[in-house]
Formats: C-alpha cells, sequence, structure tokens
C-alpha cells in the first residue's frame, strides 16, 4: 500500500514525518492518528476556519509543551518494544525510522529463499517489490503504552506493514503445486506371466517362473498456496529471508503394502508327498511358489511413491518328496560310545560308509558281511584289537563289531524280523549283555528282515565320541518298544536273557513284555 497523503493549509507532506523534522514542536507526544479525508468548504467558511487557525497559531506552542510535560514516556517508544526484532524501545519516531529502515535494507537486495519437500524457490525482492511501511510500523510502535495495556512490551512483527506484489508471490507457487501435486493411488499388486505347473511329476527345474508386480501408493497433497503466502510474510516480518516446509501433510494417505496379506494372495504352499496308510500308495505332494517376504520388504522401504516393483516368483521345494516319504519317520534308533583307538575308530567310519543311505524294500533281507565285504586293508580297514575265539588280538577290521551291535539295539527298537545274530563270547565294554551281536568274514553274520509294509533307510555315522545307527521309515505302530535286560553269573559263565518290552504310543502303559534273545558269555578272569 502507497503512504496515504493529503492537503492542509500548511503545506503538502506525510503526516507521520511532521513531528520529526520541521514541525516546530518536535518533541510533541501527541499520538499519531490516520489523516481524514478533506472536503472543498465554501469561501466563507474557508475565511472562518483561517481566523480559527490564527488563534490555534498563538496557543499551538503551548499545548504542545503541555503535552510532552504530561506523557509519561517523555516522547519515546516505550522500553522493550521492538519492530522485526528491531529494538527501537527509548527511542524517538524519528530514531526509530532511522533504525528500522538501516535493519530493513535486505528487503530490497536480499531474496526470499522457500525450501519445499520437492524443490526450492527463490523469489526475487525486485519481482516481489517488497518493502516495509516504515512509518506505520513506528506509529504503531508509539501507540504502544499509550493505547495499549499489555503487561508486556510486545515483539511487533513486521507482517502487517508489508507492501508486496501478490502475484509474485503467488505465481511460483501456484506453478510449483501444479508440478507436485499429487491425486490419490492405492497401492496394488498383480501376477505377470504363465502360471508354471507345480504338481511332483509336471514341474520342471528350469521352468520360467511369474513375476509380481507391486505398485506403491500415492498419497493426496495438494500445496495450500494461502497457507504458505502467509507464512512467507511471517518469515519477512520477523526479517528473514529463508523458509523451509519440509512436510506438506497428506489429505488422503496411501497405505503400504501388506505383504503378508499379497503373500497369502498369490503364493501357492508347498504339499510333501504322503503315504496312503490303507493301500501303501504314495500321495503325490507338489511344489509350493512364492516370494522372500523379508526381500521384498526392504525393497518396497526404499521405494517412491508410485514406483512399480518387480519381484520374482520363486519356486519351493516340499520338505518331503516322492520316496522321502517312506523315510519320515524314525522307526529305531542306538548308539553306543567308541574308544579313542584311532585305527578301530576308522574301521568303524568304514562301517557306517558301507550302511549309511542303504534302503531295504518289504521284504527285503539285510547282510551285514555281505553288505561291508571283506575287510581288508585294500578296502581302507586297518588292524584293531578284536577276539578270535576267546583271544583278543590284533585283526584288520577289529572293532566292526560294535556296528552290527549297533545296528542290532536300533533293529530291536524299530521291531524288524531279526534273521540271525550271535552274541559274543565275552560281554562288550560299548553295549549291555544280551543286545549285542557279533560279526566275521567267513563266520557268524548278522541278518534281518524288513517286516514293514513299506520301505526302510538305513543311516549311520561316527560323530560326538558315539556310533550312531537310524532305522527310518514310515511308522504303523501304536506302540514304541524299550529293551529290558537280565543278567545272572555263574561260576565261568554269564547268563543274559533279554527281553521287548511295548508301551502304549498315548498312555505309555505296557502292553507286552516278550522274551528276545538268551545270550551266555564267558566270563573273564585276569
Amino acid at each position: 500500500m502507497a503512504s496515504g497523503k493529503f492537503s492542509s493549509p500548511r503545506a503538502s507532506r506525510n503526516r507521520d514525518d511532521f513531528p520529526a523534522q520541521d514541525n516546530p514542536a518536535d518533541s510533541s507526544c501527541a499520538v499519531p492518528t490516520e489523516p481524514a479525508v478533506k472536503k472543498a468548504l465554501p469561501k466563507q467558511a474557508v475565511l472562518a476556519l483561517c481566523a480559527v487557525a490564527a488563534v490555534a497559531v498563538l496557543g499551538i506552542g503551548g499545548w504542545f509543551t503541555v503535552s510532552a510535560l504530561t506523557d509519561p514516556y517523555d516522547c519515546k517508544i516505550v522500553d522493550g518494544v521492538s519492530l522485526g526484532g528491531v529494538d527501537v524501545g527509548g527511542m524517538s519516531r524519528s530514531e526509530a525510522k532511522k533504525a528500522l529502515k538501516a535493519a530493513t535494507e535486505g528487503f530490497a537486495q536480499t531474496p526470499m529463499v522457500v525450501e519445499l519437500p520437492e524443490d526450492t524457490l527463490t523469489l526475487s525482492p525486485a519481482d516481489t517489490k517488497i518493502q516495509v511501511d516504515i512509518s506505520a510500523a513506528v506509529r504503531a510502535a508509539y501507540r504502544y503504552g499509550r493505547k495499549n495495556s499489555e503487561a508486556q512490551a510486545p515483539q511487533i512483527p513486521l507482517t502487517p506493514f508489508l507492501k508486496y506484489q501478490q502475484k509474485a508471490l503467488r505465481t511460483p507457487l501456484e506453478e510449483y503445486a501444479a508440478k507436485y501435486d499429487t491425486a490419490y493411488q492405492p497401492c496394488s499388486d498383480a501376477l505377470f506371466g504363465q502360471m508354471p505347473e507345480l504338481a511332483e511329476g509336471k514341474w520342471q527345474e528350469n521352468a520360467p517362473c511369474q513375476t509380481l508386480q507391486i505398485t506403491m501408493g500415492v498419497d493426496e497433497r495438494h500445496l495450500d498456496v494461502d497457507a504458505v503466502i502467509q507464512q512467507i510474510l511471517e518469515t519477512y516480518g520477523k526479517n528473514q529471508f529463508s523458509l523451509k516446509i519440509s512436510e506438506i501433510a497428506p489429505e488422503k494417505a496411501a497405505e503400504k503394502p501388506n505383504l503378508a496379506a499379497i503373500s497369502e494372495k498369490h503364493c501357492i504352499p508347498a504339499v510333501n508327498t504322503t503315504l496312503d496308510l490303507q493301500t501303501y500308495a504314495q500321495i503325490p505332494g507338489s511344489y509350493g511358489y512364492g516370494f522372500s517376504v523379508e526381500q521384498a520388504q526392504k525393497l518396497v522401504d526404499k521405494a517412491q511413491p508410485g514406483q512399480t516393483l518387480e519381484i520374482p516368483m520363486e519356486y519351493i521345494r516340499p520338505e518331503i518328496l516322492g520316496d522321502e516319504a517312506y523315510f519320515r519317520d524314525e522307526l529305531g534308533y542306538a548308539q553306543t560310545p567308541h574308544t579313542k583307538d584311532e585305527n578301530r575308530n576308522n574301521n568303524l567310519r568304514k562301517a557306517c560308509e558301507s550302511i549309511n543311505g542303504l534302503i531295504l524294500q518289504p521284504g527285503e533281507e539285510f547282510s551285514y558281511n555281505a553288505t561291508l565285504g571283506q575287510r581288508t586293508r585294500e578296502n581302507g580297514y586297518l588292524p584293531a584289537g578284536a577276539y578270535s575265539g576267546t583271544a583278543l588280538v590284533q585283526s584288520v577290521g577289529g572293532g566292526i563289531c560294535q556296528g552290527s551291535s549297533t545296528l542290532y539295539l536300533a533293529c530291536l527298537y524299530a521291531d524288524l524280523e531279526i534273521v540271525f545274530r550271535i552274541n559274543h563270547g565275552y560281554t562288550s565294554t560299548y553295549i549291555d549283555p544280551g543286545l549285542d551281536a557279533t560279526v566275521n568274514w567267513g563266520g557268524p553274520d548278522y541278518q534281518f528282515r524288513n517286516n514293514t509294509h513299506f520301505p526302510i533307510q538305513l543311516k549311520a555315522e561316527v560323530s560326538d565320541g558315539y556310533m550312531k545307527m537310524w532305522i527310518l521309515g514310515t511308522e504303523e505302530r501304536d506302540y514304541y518298544v524299550k529293551m529290558d535286560t537280565e543278567v545272572t553269573y555263574g561260576a565261568d559263565t554269564i547268563y543274559a536273557k533279554s527281553y521287548k518290552c511295548k508301551y502304549d504310543r498315548q498312555t505309555d502303559e505296557l502292553i507286552s513284555r516278550e522274551l528276545e534273545a538268551r545270550s551266555n558269555y564267558m566270563r573273564y578272569y585276569q
């Protein structure tokens, strides 16, 4: 707004400058008021006013003197008053104008920098024509304490006293809004490509998978041009030239993709191959189909609004597939401790290598000697302690009876049919009497038969100080087995009876206790 000007009989100048410069009563404390609009008067009225004015001139000096004497602030601005951060307290109006003018020189030189989320706008003072109505600002400061009764001296912003080109502020903000305002768009997801075969018999490892596309949602955001203009003016009002608006609050926020729900929508779980316990036939499984939610989440966290992510689908192998369905249950397990004799332990590992992974079909028999073959150096066996009759000798392959004994105990737990088993001449340190099985190439053998309706698999290893044997298959029993032994000592013989005890799988109640084998051992005297 241009400074308001008006005509008077004495002079033609800005009334606010009146007491500061050429007014003969510069010490006046009269509270400035806005000039009134004068109307033309008849000639007779003008003559009358001139007469009144003559009288007033004679008394004006006295009136100003009285006003100065009655002003509690000595014609100064009240202490503590500031204009746009400029302390003008204790100043006369002319002093305040000079101070404010010096402090606001930057308005004509410094551009306003408005930092918005997507761009930074620089508003040149040559375009905005921004300036401060210094006279009006000082009048407002001077009126405090004379027409105001605030308890604390005010920090008066310059905002109400700014003059500027409205269009120069509005146009760049409207251009920003046209470029960066966004309409609401929800996130979406879809699979692209041909759905592959997942059935166990039709699945192909190299068949292409589909691609999951996730399009990020977009918030509805609109720059409030009027509100930003007001913030710019308030910034100018603090005599500052930098404004940062770090975020524009969305009017409607788009939700983030719910990857758990997307996974449930598009992913297909893998199905294990199972067995029909009535017909003993396989029920084929199928491959699963999905994506890594964890990896997808990392992509989503970095994605921009409206961005489309492409996430490859992957095949998920069932835990049990094909013939693996036959070996999902542990039918029997046994372990026996071994010594620190490395040659003997080598022989145990060789025996496990021959046994591990062996599959027996229903009705098929197992022979320990036939499975391991002849124990020779050429076959990797080493000399170790072994019994020959009742004598302890160093024999190539010594110690492999621990393998046949451990396997025998696992077969008892699995309730497999024992075809042939003979105990040692002496009791063994690694297993209880009555639970061992001796073997010798060309002599005693250990044999059992798979008497279940399904194939079984043998697993064997030496680890953690033990020789371990597993029998894996399909559990058909509603009971489990524990072994019990009774040992008595004669003068030269140890007598052992082993009993197979069956317990209800649900109640743990003893169902039966049947004699499994009788074993006689010679007593060893040093």
